[in-house]
């Protein structure tokens, strides 16, 4: 288990629970040693590119990569992420075929599948009243397996859930869009049957995973660590849609997700944080990384904007390492803020600098 896990976690229930507003809150991003980076890479390149990666491939990968990080004393908490059913085990509740795609590590690869375009809505709505589990019990045996591999060393996380837009995306394609016009009404039956469904794949993997830790579950993203029995979730194809569009056909379903399992871990794209009040009206434990990719802005430029937008919402950012060290040094970090830092070129500077980041104080 990392060294400090017991008060990182601590660290991060203040910072979601809001009584961290004066105070700064950090992931340190340690660059991996040239040798073990190499040794990694040859590892995932083992594996054949349209082959699905067994867990018998993949934790050794895992296994070496997260035990770099034990002696890291940040605000993260490690955990595996079963990266190769990622969105495509969605796709194959419907009957859809899962595709598997080639990446390095720690994960080897991902997975999507194709749309079923020539399915109606009254026969999506069938099939997700029946879905189809084949993929859903092997992803189980995988799970407990990782539970049991990893069992006083590092989490297992829930692989991130498609649902809203996401999931019309993953199952209807584009016409997804065209829907909102066309037959709307058919795709809030859609959209609420995906509450259900992702319930259900949820609540199945964690019994899978049987592992939490102090009051809350390992989650991947962002800190690692959430609340309760908090879910990760994304609002990427809302990207490109006004807000009340989100408003309309996102947040009412995504809201029911949060009320049943307490919290959402999202992510959204620069191109997306003209959703962000709108983000901040759902009720429970939210925290999202706010990136800089496809805005003009950084976020740590439009950080105090953020924060006021944000509101109950956690925000994440990423920080270069020379900018979060000399702002340390002023004083001008924004507090109540989970910064990801880098480059670091070893564990010892990032424990070094933690440090100064846990004494901080606006």
């Amino acid at each position: 288990m990392k060294t400090n896990q017991a008060e990182a976690v601590a660290r991060l229930k203040t910072l979601y629970e809001k009584k961290g507003e004066n105070q700064i809150f950090a992931r340190m991003l340690a660059t991996l040693p040239a040798a073990l980076n190499e040794h990694l890479d040859r590892r995932a390149s083992q594996i054949l590119p349209e082959e699905f990666p067994s867990m018998e491939q993949t934790f050794p990968v895992w296994e070496e990569y997260l035990a770099f990080y034990d002696r890291l004393e940040d605000d993260w908490v490690p955990a595996v992420y079963p990266w190769q059913y990622d969105q495509g085990i969605y796709g194959t509740l419907f009957g859809a075929e899962l595709h598997v795609n080639r990446g390095g590590p720690p994960g080897c690869a991902s997975s999507t599948s194709y749309p079923l375009e020539d399915k109606t809505y009254g026969e999506l709505l069938q099939l997700a009243a029946t879905p189809n589990d084949l993929w859903v019990r092997r992803l189980e045996s995988d799970l407990r397996s990782l539970s049991a591999k990893s069992a006083g060393r590092w989490g297992i996380a829930v692989p991130i859930t498609i649902d809203g837009f996401n999931l019309g995306m993953q199952i209807r394609g584009n016409q997804t869009m065209l829907d909102t016009h066309d037959c709307p009404q058919d795709l809030k039956k859609f959209l609420q049957a995906g509450v259900g469904l992702n319930i259900h794949l949820v609540e199945r993997q964690r019994a899978a995973i049987n592992m939490t830790y102090a009051g809350g579950v390992y989650d991947f993203f962002n800190a690692g660590w959430m609340p309760g029995n908090s879910i990760p979730m994304s609002v990427d194809c809302y990207n490109l849609c006004r807000p009340d569009v989100y408003a309309e056909f996102g947040l009412p379903y995504q809201q029911q997700l949060i009320a049943h399992f307490g919290g959402g871990n999202f992510h959204l794209h620069g191109n997306g944080r003209h959703l962000l009040p709108q983000l901040a009206r759902l009720k429970g434990w939210v925290v999202s990384s706010i990136h800089d990719d496809g805005s003009a802005v950084s976020a740590m430029d439009d950080l105090e904007k953020i924060k006021q937008q944000a509101g109950p919402v956690t925000p994440v950012v990423g920080c270069h390492t020379s900018r979060f060290v000399r702002q340390l040094r002023e004083r001008s970090l924004v507090g109540g803020v989970y910064y990801n830092v880098a480059p670091l070129e070893s564990v010892a500077e990032a424990n070094r600098l933690m440090e100064s980041v846990r004494s901080y104080r606006c």
